[in-house]
């Protein structure tokens, strides 16, 4: 883990509804494009240890395959993964 301080009080996860198996570049579009309750500013996981914290704070299962926006570079670009948007508030 980095030493990046992590604020899970003010990160809100979307509902398991909006959680989608997308290409990275597609994960990015929808949640640029996404609205949900006229909320629109909706984001990929950072990376693991954010995933790792929100988990505490609500029953996120754990996998082995979700994007994060930091994972640009590391999967083939038709690799399909897990999206879980987030936003800031």
């Amino acid at each position: 883990m980095n030493n990046e301080i992590i604020d899970i009080t003010k990160i809100e996860v979307s509902p398991k509804d909006y959680w989608k198996g997308l290409t990275y570049d597609d994960a990015l579009l929808y949640c640029e494009l996404l609205t949900i309750d006229g909320k629109d500013n909706w984001r990929m996981l950072k990376n693991y240890e954010e995933f790792y914290f929100l988990s505490t704070k609500i029953n996120l299962e754990p996998w082995k395959s979700a994007w994060f926006s930091s994972d640009a570079t590391q999967y083939p670009n038709d690799a399909v993964l897990k999206i879980i948007p987030v936003r800031d508030i």
